[in-house]
């Protein structure tokens, strides 16, 4: 009981949360992604 009313209090923020967190992997991979593709090439 406690726990679902914790989870819809969180409701909001998470979701802002999970936005933030996009943001960030997605310029993690953005960043990796580069380098990334040229590897197996330079491999082969």
């Amino acid at each position: 009981m406690g726990i679902s009313q914790e989870v819809k209090d969180r409701g909001s923020a998470s979701e802002d949360q999970i936005e933030a967190t996009k943001e960030q992997y997605n310029s993690l991979v953005n960043r990796l992604a580069i380098p990334t593709p040229e590897l197996p090439e330079s491999t082969e």
